[in-house]
């Protein structure tokens, strides 16, 4: 059995490392191009990106679901809690290298589907991940934050399919306010808790 004082610690540890890979990719990416403004704003955007799901993670992260489970004997909370993370850092590594791929690209020309189905896929990974451990209570249990999450899934996926037109910094930007808005529904939904 996992020691669960450390376990949700060191997951999250690993999982802040793996942000902090999506970091030096936006700046990776920056240091790469001419700093214009389309750059600049993209790697505004990749930074939101990046903030947006180091808050939704931490902000909901909990060990009260991994010692309840112990002491219900619920190993299968524990299975969740450790293969849930491997989407998970999957998705936020993919992040970075899709948000650097977005600042290197074309700014004048549309994004390509390689890079658009990267970026928009890997957070939608992330999201899907997130949702699944909200759903199954290892981390913090809501079904409506389970349902924001799913949300944000099938608004990232249908990006990925509609947004053949768009231009590298439109991409991101919708990718990046589609997070934003999961930051504040969190915050709302706390706030309203409180009250």
């Amino acid at each position: 059995m996992p020691h669960l004082q450390h376990l949700p610690e060191r997951f999250g540890l690993f999982t802040i490392f793996v942000l902090g890979e999506a970091i030096i990719a936006v700046v990776s990416g920056v240091a790469e191009q001419d700093w214009g403004a389309q750059s600049a704003i993209a790697a505004a955007f990749g930074f939101g990106i990046a903030f947006s799901l180091w808050w939704v993670y931490f902000q909901n992260i909990s060990g009260s679901a991994l010692r309840t489970a112990r002491a219900s004997g619920r190993i299968q909370v524990f299975n969740v809690w450790l293969d849930g993370h491997l989407p998970l850092v999957i998705g936020l590594a993919a992040t970075g290298v899709g948000v650097e791929d977005v600042i290197l690209s074309e700014a004048e020309s549309a994004l390509p589907d390689a890079e658009r189905w990267l970026l928009c896929g890997s957070v939608a990974l992330c999201f899907l991940s997130l949702g699944i451990l909200h759903r199954t209570g290892v981390i913090r249990y809501c079904k409506l934050r389970t349902k924001h999450r799913l949300g944000t899934v099938a608004a990232l996926l249908a990006l990925a399919i509609a947004g053949t037109n768009l231009l590298p910094v439109t991409v991101i930007a919708i990718v990046s306010i589609v997070c934003a808005t999961q930051v504040l529904l969190d915050l709302y939904q706390s706030s309203s808790a409180l009250a």
